[in-house]
């Protein structure tokens, strides 16, 4: 009987020092709130991560992106905050993110499973931990609503305007006269990168038209998103005729009034005086190609028939100038000049060597002056004082005094040459 009671009251001591073990290192927490998984496509759903540890994080925690297919994730304004919260009785801090989802598609989009890397103190060390916690994968809803169902692309906002600005006259305009034409759509509800091209696929004979890259700027306002797509085209007169610009149209849902509008724009005439010339344009670049392609052929012939069977002949007589004017004196020469201008005494000293082996000059080394200069740059390349010791006075000595031993040299060979006979009989 007593054994049996000493055997019950070891349990009873194990189990409370395991649960006190257990309350002792408490693992941190990640709290997922998805509270709508389902809207429009183009509007935001909320999704707050919130991180809580026992003691304190030493280090920020490291989020994910959330990113997926189909799905745009956006962190607006102070999208991250410290908190805290009770759990059994403890305060325990932690930091909140929100995430603003939208889906881009209707249909079914998920978010794959992620990871929150998060580095805390660990409450019986207070030594720095770190701890993977897990989000399992999450599923959004992106629904058109019936009203929309024909409109394409679907585009639902709270508000949606377009206006336009036209720099420049449209009528009585001559050749080579332009002016610009600027379409902006401004809406509110919506990021504007939903918004489609605004300005209609235009190909006149009369007016060429030149389209820079839209300009999109999405705002912010306490939550709501919106902004504007800014597009600007410029018209260049080239010939004598009239054009119409078609009028622009954008039909989007109206998420306040939940039915289907239209915002318009209307179109324009062009009027060019002076005589139709069919699209000169057109025939400038068709010439240009003409050229190109008659050039293109001209050279395939050239080559096929005139140098490709002297091709070998021809690269071999190259290679043998080019072999010819490395060995030449005047290609040395010039290696010793590179040598000099560089200040790098150890390629001058082989670049010297090769020249004197092919100059019919004496070697410059015997000359006294030219013999100090060389030992004066040795010692300041070698010696204790250093590299900077030696001065660029001392280098550009050294290059006039080779020149002027070469020129020398050339000319005493000329007047040797031009002497008469010693014994004239």
């Amino acid at each position: 009987m007593i054994r049996l009671l000493l055997a019950i009251f070891a349990i009873v001591l194990s189990t409370q020092a395991v649960a006190q073990g257990t309350q002792q290192a408490p693992e941190p927490i990640l709290e997922v709130t998805f509270e709508h998984t389902e809207t429009i496509p183009g509007q935001t759903l909320s999704l707050r991560l919130t991180v809580l540890v026992p003691t304190y994080m030493p280090e920020p925690p490291v989020w994910p992106s959330l990113e997926a297919p189909n799905l745009l994730v956006r962190l607006v304004g102070r999208s991250t905050n410290a908190t805290s919260n009770q759990i059994s009785g403890q305060t325990w801090s932690g930091v909140s993110r929100r995430y603003l989802i939208t889906p881009m598609v209707p249909g079914r989009l998920s978010i794959p499973a992620n990871d929150v890397i998060v580095t805390y103190a660990d409450p019986a060390t207070n030594k720095p931990v770190k701890a993977n916690l897990k989000i399992v994968p999450l599923t959004v809803f992106a629904v058109v609503p019936k009203a929309a169902k024909e409109l394409d692309p679907f585009i639902a906002a709270e508000r949606l305007e377009l206006t336009q600005d036209i720099s420049g006259e449209t009528t009585n305009l001559r050749p080579g006269d332009s002016f610009s034409w600027v379409i902006k759509a401004t809406v509110n509800g919506i990021s504007p990168m939903f918004l489609p091209s605004l300005a209609p696929p235009v190909e006149f004979e009369s007016v060429d038209a030149y389209a820079d890259e839209p300009f999109v700027e999405e705002i912010d306002n306490a939550g709501v998103i919106g902004g504007s797509r800014l597009e600007r085209m410029t018209f260049v007169a080239t010939s004598g005729g009239q054009v119409l610009v078609p009028s622009v149209s954008l039909s989007w849902y109206n998420l306040l009034s939940g039915k289907v509008e239209e915002a318009r724009l209307d179109g324009f005439a062009i009027d060019v005086i002076g005589a139709h010339t069919g699209g000169k344009t057109s025939q400038i670049i068709g010439i240009f190609l003409t050229a190109i392609a008659a050039f293109t052929l001209f050279g395939g012939l050239l080559y096929w028939f005139g140098i490709r069977p002297w091709e070998r002949a021809i690269f071999g007589w190259f290679r043998r100038q080019h072999q010819r004017w490395r060995r030449s004196e005047i290609w040395a020469y010039r290696q010793l000049r590179t040598a000099i201008a560089s200040r790098d005494y150890a390629a001058f000293c082989m670049a010297l060597d090769a020249w004197v082996s092919k100059t019919s000059a004496p070697d410059p080394r015997r000359n006294s002056e030219f013999r100090r200069l060389l030992v004066r740059i040795g010692e300041a390349r070698y010696g204790k004082s250093g590299k900077m010791a030696i001065s660029d006075q001392e280098w550009r000595k050294l290059r006039e005094l080779l020149a002027k031993l070469r020129r020398a040299s050339g000319q005493a060979h000329k007047h040797a040459r031009g002497l008469g006979a010693l014994n004239p009989s």
